[in-house]
This record gives structure tokens, C-alpha cells and sequence, in this order.
């Protein structure tokens, strides 16, 4: 497959996942984080609506947020792979074998 452009078009979707030389890449435009915490204030996830005043600082919260160990040494985005891996192996992959828990892959 030829790994210089998105493999799939999201016309509608507002944050672009593509794949460029060899990268995954997941940008998310500045101006979309005003979106994403208006849409985490309708839905719920925070009690009071947020105001992003300085958007690359803001960015930058978000970065400490999505890469913060917790006690487990966990971060959010291992959680975010964690369910992106269950969702990409239920849906059917093209890309990614399964192998018995005692197999390693490329063994």
C-alpha cells in the first residue's frame, strides 16, 4: 500500500487521521479544540463550558493531559490505542493478523 496518503477519506469528520511517509498522523487543527470542549461540555465530561483563550497553550494542556503517567504507568493515549486495537480487530482487519496468546508476532 502505498503510505504517502490516507487510506480512507473522511469528508465529513473534522479531525483528518492520515498516513504520510511512513507516520501516522492524527492532526487536530487549533481551531477544532474550542469544538472539542464545547462538545465535552454537552456531553457531560466537564460541568462547566471551557474557553480556549490561547490556543496554542491550550494545545499544549492538552498534550500533558493525553501523555500524564497515571499511578499504573498508563497514559490516556495508551488507553486511546487500547480501544483503537479492540475496534480495528472487531471490525475486521486487512492489516492485522491475530495470533494464540503463547505466539509472538513475526515469531
Amino acid at each position: 500500500m502505498d503510505d504517502n496518503h490516507a487510506s480512507h477519506e473522511y469528508k465529513d469528520f473534522p479531525i483528518q487521521p492520515f498516513v504520510l511517509d511512513g507516520v501516522l498522523h492524527i492532526d487536530v487543527p487549533l481551531g477544532r479544540l474550542q469544538t472539542i470542549c464545547d462538545d465535552a461540555w454537552r456531553n457531560g465530561v466537564i460541568p462547566r463550558r471551557c474557553s480556549v483563550d490561547i490556543p496554542l497553550a491550550a494545545a499544549n494542556d492538552f498534550i500533558e493531559a493525553m501523555t500524564n503517567e497515571e499511578a499504573d504507568g498508563t497514559t490516556l493515549l495508551d488507553e486511546f490505542f487500547d480501544r483503537v486495537v479492540r475496534a480495528a480487530c472487531h471490525i475486521g482487519p486487512l492489516g492485522i493478523g491475530e495470533y494464540p496468546a503463547e505466539e509472538k508476532p513475526g515469531a
